[in-house]
């Protein structure tokens, strides 16, 4: 007879294996989180970096457009585009009141319910450009576009400065037309910049002339003018010209003879050319003030450049 013997049963095992591999597991899911979480943060930044630079870059273009727009002697409309009905004004007059007597500069301002609000432009950008809004009295309101996927808006202030000739520029830059750069709005921009930067008013004459009339060429005045110049610390001259005097009575300071009231062929003043005689006493060249005087809508306008060069020279020769 055969006796077989079973082997002896041993108990189950892995039970430990399974642990490790669970907290393996539950590791590489820490480490997972982590990086994850890592990338958001990184995500997050980026967004808020491509932002914050779209509302600065805003901000530096209105501070761009508004330099422009003060040194532009084109009139604007409601639109801040160039318009030449006899009612529109420049930006510059439409923002800025002048003393005449110390050259103070005000700010213009409308009634907000009682409250003095200064005026103020904005412009918000589309899929063709920049569209603004330049009114007259009451908030800016461009109008936010619907075609473009991202809109940066800017808002532009001016402010006074206690000295003469000076004033403060302020932009605010958005993402969006919201926020700051929409007064009212009740909806949040997702970044915001302001730039400030102080500005100085050239005068538009650069150097007052010492007489009371000067010009290039000979001055023939009719019978009966008088040219009078009684300030003593400029030399009392009355008339200065490169060519001859003549027809005009002058008086020079009390006391002085009229001989002494004028200085005639002055050869200094007859070999200028026209630009130079212009701009020694001009802040801005022959050029840029006709441009300021007839913007190019003026061309099409009459269609065609030779009425206003024939205007321009008429202006010039009664100026001269």
């Amino acid at each position: 007879m055969h006796h077989f013997t079973l082997p002896p049963r041993h108990a189950p095992r892995g039970a430990a294996t399974l642990a490790v591999t669970v907290a393996l597991f539950f590791a590489l899911l820490l480490a997972v989180v982590h990086v994850n979480r890592n990338l958001v943060f990184e995500q997050r930044s980026a967004s808020h970096l491509v932002h914050s630079t779209q509302a600065f870059e805003a901000a530096e273009a209105g501070l761009a457009w508004l330099t422009a727009q003060l040194d532009s002697g084109t009139r604007v409309d409601s639109t801040c585009q160039p318009a030449i009905a006899a009612s529109a004004t420049t930006l510059r007059e439409r923002l800025l009141r002048t003393d005449p007597v110390d050259g103070r500069i005000a700010i213009a301002t409308w009634d907000d319910a009682g409250t003095a609000t200064p005026l103020q432009a904005a412009c918000v950008r589309n899929a063709t450009g920049w569209a603004c809004s330049c009114p007259t009295s009451g908030a800016p309101a461009p109008g936010a576009p619907t075609d473009a996927a991202t809109a940066p808006a800017f808002r532009i202030e001016l402010q006074a400065l206690p000295q003469p000739g000076m004033l403060r520029a302020v932009a605010t830059g958005c993402t969006s037309l919201a926020g700051d750069c929409a007064p009212g709005s009740s909806s949040t921009a997702d970044a915001t910049a302001r730039v400030t930067v102080d500005l100085a008013l050239l005068p538009a004459l650069k150097t007052a002339p010492a007489a009371a009339l000067t010009a290039r060429d000979a001055i023939a005045a009719a019978a009966g003018t008088v040219l009078r110049n009684g300030d003593i610390a400029s030399g009392g001259i009355a008339a200065h010209a490169g060519g001859a005097l003549a027809g005009a009575q002058l008086e020079g300071p009390a006391g002085t003879p009229a001989s002494a009231a004028g200085v005639a062929d002055d050869a200094r003043l007859a070999t200028q050319s026209e630009e130079v005689f212009f701009t020694s006493f001009f802040a801005s060249g022959l050029a840029s003030v006709f441009d300021s005087l007839f913007p190019s809508d003026l061309v099409s306008l009459f269609g065609s450049p030779d009425f206003l060069s024939s205007l321009a020279a008429f202006l010039y020769e009664s100026l001269r």
